[in-house]
This record gives C-alpha cells, structure tokens and sequence, in this order.
C-alpha cells in the first residue's frame, strides 16, 4: 500500500472513532435527559424542568438562581448552545448516572449581531440522575449559580 493511501485511512479511521464516540454519548437517554433540563434552564421554561426532576420542588429551587445564571451572561446576546460532556458514569445497577458537562454558549455584545458569536461563556454543570421507571430524572444539578 502506498503512504498516502495509509495516512488516508489512518485519518479516515480517527475520524470515525470520534464521530462514533461522540454520537454514543450525546445520544445516550441519561445526557439527553441532562441536556433538555440545562435548556430548560435557559430558556425559562419550569414546566419542562419540573417534569424532568425527581422533585418536582428541586426544579423550583433551581430556577430561583436564574437571576444569578443570568449574570454569568452578563449583557450579551446567546447565539446559540451546545454540550461537552467531560464525563459520564452510569452505576453498576444502571439506576444512577453522574454528568459532568460544559455548557458552551457563544454570544453577542449588545449592538453586534454575528453568525457564530465574538465570544463564548462556558459554564460547568455537574449532575445526579436517578431512573424512576425506566425514566431519567434529575435529582441533583449544581453551576456556579447554585449556592454551595
């Protein structure tokens, strides 16, 4: 085989690797579950947040940092999200999960308005998961908003 044909499926099999990786643990029920509160979280919205926690209570204690999450924005405009899961560990009897995720945001200072955003906040969520009926459920979530 020549060289280039091998660096060609060297790179082509990393690529598939990390695609593949990838694909397994964004799409896995425990971090989906994880990411529809976190959006939840952003956009206001506690009737999905509620649903997706154990007590129903808990996504109302969650929400009463918002002010404080807001902040961490500052006066900037969020373009748009998205998720690096840094670590998942799910038990041994698959009925508690732990993720540690990065919410990256990219944003806009008031008066700009580009496609992918001047600047990023990242923000780091580290979160409990119970199964409650063959359903993830959120028990714990803790940001720099939540007080220690």
């Amino acid at each position: 085989m020549k060289p280039k044909k091998i660096i060609f499926w060297a790179i082509f099999a990393i690529l598939a690797y990390n695609f593949f990786s990838y694909s397994i643990t964004h799409s896995s029920s425990e971090v989906i579950a994880y990411k529809r509160f976190a959006k939840a979280l952003l956009k206001n919205d506690s009737y999905v947040a509620r649903e997706l926690t154990l007590d129903r209570n808990y996504a109302l204690v969650v929400f009463d940092q918002n002010p404080a999450r807001q902040k961490l924005f500052g006066d900037n405009t969020i373009v748009f999200t998205y998720y690096v899961i840094k670590e998942q560990r799910v038990s041994d009897d698959e009925q508690t999960a732990y993720v540690i995720a990065e919410q990256v945001s990219r944003v806009n200072p008031k008066g700009q308005s580009t496609v992918w955003g001047t600047s990023e906040v990242r923000i780091v969520h580290k979160v409990k998961l119970v199964k409650k009926n063959d359903v993830w459920k959120l028990e714990s979530f803790h940001d720099p908003a939540m007080k220690p």
